[in-house]
């Protein structure tokens, strides 16, 4: 039997990215008491209900990965990545480029860079494409938790009427979102208004009046879950929750992609040749 580290990891970037978060979500509505949750699983048996928490388990993470999908990963592209790639540059995606387009020619655009390097690293060293499905395990779980978080900030928020606590965190998100957002060049001829609005944006940078009231913000939510108990702690919990998940999300995905093409890179060194000894000349004698 030819076992594969990546074969594992397979089940495991599952369990991460759609059963466990859809654990916590199911979890946390049988802790809040729906009405209708509670009226169809009443008179079950206990065996019973675990068959019901693991299949709403399944789904829900389905769901979750879904929206963290279409959502946070245009999000980590237009802020997170773009940061990066200002303070770092992006020699070694522009180096995987351009192997990959000696190897396709004319059809390099048939699929995204990461794609290709990680199919190419899973035929050539299974091995190191498990360091890959790792952190990808681990980018996605959090980029679960992160909308996992997102919804129990909104609904506590909303149905314990902690409304302050909620736009105060809302602001805090916008503005950090608007400070790392890059607009694209189309975006630049298309919407003068939106370039009107980053020019303002970047004055109040400028003065360090965004970051004061960053400051401000995050100052007034620590101080109200500490003097105001339950209905401003737990919606400034799930704000923290949300911040920290997204975050990690986007420093597992940077360092997956990056050690993707890490590894395609050195997979495709050119071989060095020996250097050819000079003749040495016959001489009769």
């Amino acid at each position: 039997m030819n076992y594969k580290p990546s074969d594992l990891f397979v089940g495991i970037v599952d369990f991460f990215s759609v059963l466990l978060p859809g654990a916590v979500l199911a979890f946390a509505l049988q802790l809040a008491k729906v009405g209708f949750i509670e009226s169809q699983l009443a008179g079950l048996s206990s065996q019973t209900k675990w068959i019901v928490f693991v299949i709403a388990s399944y789904l829900l993470g389905h769901f979750v990965f879904l929206i963290g999908a279409a959502f946070l990963d245009h999000l980590y592209d237009a802020t997170y990545v773009k940061r990066q790639q200002a303070k770092r540059g992006a020699r070694l995606l522009k180096h995987a480029a351009s192997i990959k387009r000696a190897a396709l020619q004319d059809a390099h655009k048939i699929e995204n860079h990461f794609k290709w390097a990680r199919a190419f690293i899973k035929l050539k060293k299974p091995e190191m494409a498990a360091d890959i499905d790792r952190l990808e395990a681990d980018s996605k779980f959090f980029r679960s938790l992160t909308v996992v978080a997102g919804a129990g900030w909104i609904l506590i928020g909303y149905y314990t009427q902690s409304f302050t606590a909620l736009l105060l965190s809302a602001s805090v998100i916008l503005l950090w979102e608007i400070r790392l957002y890059t607009p694209a060049p189309k975006w630049k001829k298309k919407h003068p208004r939106l370039q009107a609005a980053r020019r303002m944006f970047k004055r109040l940078k400028r003065l360090k009046l965004i970051l004061i009231y960053l400051f401000g913000a995050v100052l007034a939510l620590v101080s109200g879950a500490i003097l105001w108990e339950g209905t401003w702690r737990l919606t400034v919990g799930c704000f923290a929750l949300l911040c920290l998940s997204s975050w990690r999300y986007a420093d597992q995905r940077w360092k997956m992609t990056q050690t993707a093409y890490l590894y395609f890179v050195l997979l495709n060194q050119p071989e060095k040749t020996a250097p050819s000894r000079p003749a040495i000349p016959q001489f009769e004698v």
